[in-house]
């Protein structure tokens, strides 16, 4: 992706500062999510602020390639009602996603609502290394504007039913038992693996909670699951 010495050091800097914060393990399970949901013929919306760095993780560009369409749209919250500008960008297997973007913020709208307050103190601790706080104002932007809600919900249909997804072929006898699953989870590479994802804690949670409504599925899987 780089085309050079400089931004190919930037990018190694964004790997690391991304892998200290965990970033790849979040990364891994929202792919594993959006897999299953376009397989399943659904709609998804992955929504970010603008400055999100999320979409630089191999596995989150590497899912991308992956599906059979992914559309992008960025928006102005300012133009919801927003209290700041607050550029946003989502992505999704829908094209609807597209109609959530309300146009041009004017340049001098944008530095009128930017002096709202500053969202943000700077301070130089551990050896100039920049560290950042919220102030007060950075909570108000935190809750999507009403109007905002209101478009979404009005294209909600739209993101369930227009997504771009294919279901995955059955076997002959039907759905694979867990006895194949695993069988062929023993040939896959580690990559295939998903080992950072980290699922086993969501997989424990599944089947061994006792809260989790899982209604037709409630016979399938049973109340715990034995440690290692």
């Amino acid at each position: 992706m780089a085309t050079n010495a400089n931004q190919s050091q930037k990018l190694d800097m964004l790997m690391r500062r991304l892998y200290a914060i965990g970033a790849p393990k979040a990364g891994m399970k929202v792919c594993a999510l959006l897999l299953v949901i376009t397989c399943m013929g659904g709609g998804w919306i992955l929504e970010q602020p603008r400055s999100s760095q999320l979409i630089w993780l191999p596995r989150v560009r590497a899912t991308f390639r992956m599906l059979p369409k992914v559309f992008q749209a960025s928006w102005w919250m300012a133009l919801y009602g927003g209290l700041t500008p607050k550029r946003h960008i989502a992505y999704s297997n829908t094209k609807t996603i597209q109609l959530l973007d309300l146009g041009v913020l004017l340049k001098e709208v944008r530095e009128k609502l930017s002096k709202h307050g500053c969202q943000s103190t700077r301070s130089y601790q551990n050896k100039g290394k920049k560290v950042f706080a919220g102030t007060q104002f950075l909570k108000q932007t935190q809750t999507y504007p009403p109007r905002f809600a209101k478009r979404v919900t009005k294209y909600y249909k739209r993101f369930c039913t227009q997504g771009n997804g294919h279901f995955p072929p059955e076997a002959d006898d039907g759905v694979l038992t867990s006895f194949q699953i695993l069988a062929l989870l023993q040939e896959q590479t580690e990559n295939d693996l998903w080992l950072d994802a980290q699922l086993m804690e969501s997989f424990m949670y599944l089947r061994g909670s006792k809260s989790l409504e899982l209604g037709e599925l409630r016979q399938v899987l049973p109340s715990s699951i034995p440690l290692p």
